[in-house]
């Protein structure tokens, strides 16, 4: 090997070493603003936990208030059925005790 050839294979080299870095510096640049980029989607995502957390128990407590909700609608259906019931009787009653009068059985007597 000549010292022109062996001075072509140290140039060639070389230009392959300094392609290399080159080369070798963007993927670290890359793997650096990837690592930046999943820290935030890191902290991102630990916000979204700590909402769907807060959501979470939102949800069950409104969940809780519906179904006292629902039980209080029920005790007050309950209580206008019976109060509807009565006032029926009394209704009853007193249609007996207008039309008895109007008849003359319970009026005065002449």
């Amino acid at each position: 090997m000549t010292q022109e050839e062996l001075e072509r294979k140290m140039g060639f080299l070389l230009k392959q070493q300094e392609s290399f870095s080159y080369t070798l510096q963007d993927v670290v640049n890359t793997l650096h603003e990837v690592g930046e980029r999943q820290d935030k989607l890191a902290e991102r995502q630990d916000k979204f936990q700590e909402q769907q957390e807060k959501t979470d128990k939102a949800v069950i407590g409104l969940m809780a208030i519906v179904a006292d909700v629902i039980q209080a609608q029920r005790a007050t259906d309950t209580r206008v059925k019976e109060v509807s019931e009565r006032l029926d009787i009394f209704i009853g009653v007193l249609e007996r005790y207008i039309s008895e009068n109007r008849n003359g059985s319970h009026g005065k007597e002449s």
